[in-house]
This record gives C-alpha cells, sequence and structure tokens, in this order.
C-alpha cells in the first residue's frame, strides 16, 4: 500500500502536508477550503515489507481513544476508517511543544522541572483513572500545550483494563521503547499502571540530571531469558546494564542543586520491581505541589 499523496482525499479528508513519518504510521494534517484545518490523519504503514504489528496498532489505537473522555491530556478522536478497507485515523490536531525538546537542553532548572513533571503525572493519573494504560511513554510521546497542561499521544500499544489486548495475543515478545520499558512489561505483563509510573521516572531522572538512569539498553537478549527464569527477572528488575551482559550499575548520585522532591520522586518511580513503586500519578504530583509552595510558583491544576 503506498502512502497516499498530499492533496488527494480520503472519504473527504483533504490531505495537506505531511507532518511526520513514522515505523508505523504516517500523519498529515488535513486542509480546507480556506486554508489547515486543527485537525491531522494518521494513516497505518501497510503492505508488502510492513510489519503486522502496524495494523494491530492502529486498530489498539481506534478502540483505545474511543474509550477514552475528552480531555486536554489526550487527543480527540473526529473520525476512523475501517482496517479492512481504508484504515486511518482523524485526531486533532494539538499545538504545543514535545517534552524532548527540554530534555535536549537538560538538566533543567528545579522550577521547570517541577512544571513539566507535574503536569505529565495529571495526564497519566486522567488515563489511569479511565483504566488506560499507554505502556509507550517517553519523550517524543508528550506534548506541552500553550496553557501548560501536558497531552499524552501515540496510543497504538496501549492497553485497556476492559478491551481485549490485541498486541499480546498477537505477539510473544515485549514492544514498545526499551529505554523506558518497566522490567515486568519485558516479562510481558501489560495491565499494570506502575509500568507508566517506571517510564514517568525515567523521564523525571532525565529531566533532573541530563542522562538516562539506565542508560540505553540494548535488550534483545531479555525477553528469551525473562521467560520462565527468576535469575533474569532479577537481572532485569534491576536493568542497568551498560552493555547487553554487563554488569548492572547502581543509580548515578544526584546532585543536591536540583531539589530535594526529583532526588526522592525519581529514584522510587524508577524502582525496579512493580510493587515497590508507589501510584506515582498521586505521589508526583504531591511532590511537585510542595516545591512549586516552597518557590511559590503557581500550580498546574487538573481539568475538572
Amino acid at each position: 500500500m503506498r502512502a497516499p499523496e498530499t492533496g488527494s482525499e480520503i472519504d473527504g479528508f483533504r490531505l495537506g502536508e505531511l507532518l511526520h513519518v513514522g515505523t508505523m504510521a504516517s500523519i498529515y494534517r488535513l486542509v480546507g477550503p480556506k486554508g489547515p484545518l486543527p485537525l491531522i490523519m494518521k494513516i497505518p504503514r501497510l503492505g508488502a515489507g510492513e510489519r503486522s504489528a502496524n495494523v494491530v496498532s492502529f486498530e489498539v489505537c481506534r478502540q483505545v481513544l474511543g474509550m477514552l473522555a475528552q480531555s486536554p491530556n489526550h487527543p480527540t478522536l473526529i473520525a476512523y476508517g475501517d482496517v479492512e478497507t481504508t484504515p486511518y485515523l482523524v485526531m486533532e490536531y494539538i499545538e504545543g511543544a514535545r517534552l524532548d525538546s527540554w530534555i535536549g537542553r537538560a538538566p533543567l532548572p528545579p522550577e521547570e522541572s517541577a512544571r513539566l513533571g507535574h503536569a505529565l503525572a495529571i495526564a497519566l493519573h486522567e488515563i489511569h483513572r479511565q483504566d488506560v494504560i499507554h505502556l509507550d511513554l517517553k519523550a517524543t510521546n508528550v506534548l506541552y500545550r500553550a496553557s501548560g497542561q501536558a497531552t499524552l499521544i501515540d496510543f497504538g500499544l496501549s492497553c485497556h483494563r476492559h478491551l481485549p489486548d490485541l498486541l499480546a495475543a498477537e505477539f510473544h515478545t515485549p514492544v514498545g521503547n526499551w529505554v523506558t520499558m518497566a522490567p515486568e512489561q519485558i516479562a510481558g505483563e501489560r495491565c499494570d499502571p506502575r509500568s507508566d509510573i517506571f517510564a514517568l521516572g525515567t523521564l523525571l531522572y532525565e529531566m533532573a540530571t541530563g542522562r538516562r538512569p539506565f542508560g540505553t539498553p540494548r535488550a534483545a537478549w531479555w525477553p528469551a531469558r525473562r521467560r520462565g527464569c527468576r535469575k533474569s527477572f532479577c537481572i532485569a528488575s534491576r536493568w542497568m546494564p551498560a552493555s547487553a551482559m554487563g554488569r548492572p550499575r547502581k543509580w548515578p548520585s544526584i546532585s543536591p542543586t536540583p531539589g530535594k522532591w526529583r532526588s526522592r520522586s525519581a529514584p522510587h518511580a524508577a524502582r525496579g520491581r512493580a510493587r515497590q513503586r508507589s501510584r506515582v500519578a498521586g505521589s508526583t504530583r504531591a511532590i511537585s505541589r510542595r516545591h512549586c509552595r516552597r518557590r511559590r510558583q503557581p500550580m498546574w491544576r487538573p481539568c475538572r
């Protein structure tokens, strides 16, 4: 299946600028008679040579976004096409900056890190209370609106507790971002919101220190080692290999200058074992709230 060209129409929607081409889908801005519309169309990459995960991810994204209530913390689904004939998703276009633009300047000032982390924790709390787990939380999947609210995008690898887990049924190896993936997610468990909390902890740590807490794991060997092996579970629970078979390293020390809230929340959120993590959507917000109050900074409050 060839990618459609700019200016072509799909079910009455006219494609405009090509905004992004990923491994799973292409994203276009939609245009109308008077110019660009506040809408985008996401079209999965299908056909010969493409991965089967693309079509499964498309269906997961459609189901999960359709179940979520309208909120500034995730895109609003407008329309979608049939997966067997004309697969596409039409969603709202979100103006904002991605989190990776801030992480590229890390370590960040304490006030800025507290604001960004607090808004991200609120966004996670919003989807968790609706029984959705993102499972692909990374800097490129977080947008910040002009109002300061965080918006989570790309729900193609997510899981809804009341819907069939299509990815788990289709694939026997974990799918996602190895850098922020929780150990239990590597083992195949996709129903625990604390997996998102682990990813949140790694992002908080990178904002605070300017480096990844566990480096960049080359983890192709983990799924095979993890399956049915308690020893490999302990290795992955510590999850800090400098190389594929390297010895795990300890948490790097955090300079006292960034502020106590990060030295407490980031390592605690990114603990290897899920039972050792708190339900951080609440606790991280409380830590950020205390920090902002001490600094006399304005608070971002959740949308009611």
